[in-house]
């Protein structure tokens, strides 16, 4: 009996799944604007940057990239320099449809903003948006 009971609750479970929509996923660059991403002693003061996320979100809305602070690793994507990615992200939701607004920024030791910026970005449901936001300097960072 308690067998039967288990299977039922399984192809229960199972029905349920089947009807829930697929998560969908953004892959998010971060990038420094103009010449302060080239400028070592600027980033050298980043020790922390936190994305807010707001629109058709299913899960955290707010949090905080990994690896800060950093030495000077970041990544330069053409050999001539190109544009100062410090760092990337994945976000995924459940919303099949809407967009996703993005508000980033980039926070030194006392928790000041340094640079910020925001972008959107529109679900594709059960697809991977590759997307970039570039954070500006405020005044006293440039």
């Amino acid at each position: 009996m308690t067998s039967k009971i288990l299977g039922l609750a399984l192809m229960g479970l199972g029905v349920l799944g089947a009807g829930c929509g697929q998560t969908s996923y953004f892959s998010v660059d971060v990038i420094v604007s103009g010449a302060t991403g080239r400028q070592r002693n600027s980033m050298a003061e980043i020790k922390s940057v936190q994305v807010n996320t707001s629109g058709a979100v299913s899960d955290e809305s707010s949090f905080l990239l990994q690896g800060f602070p950093r030495s000077d690793n970041y990544v330069y994507p053409t050999a001539s320099g190109g544009q100062i990615i410090i760092g990337k992200f994945e976000y995924g939701t459940s919303s099949d449809s809407g967009k996703v607004t993005f508000d980033v920024h980039v926070k030194d030791g006392s928790l000041n903003d340094l640079a910020s910026g925001s972008a959107d970005g529109t679900i594709q449901s059960g697809g991977n948006v590759a997307m970039s936001i570039t954070v500006d300097p405020v005044d006293t960072w440039k």
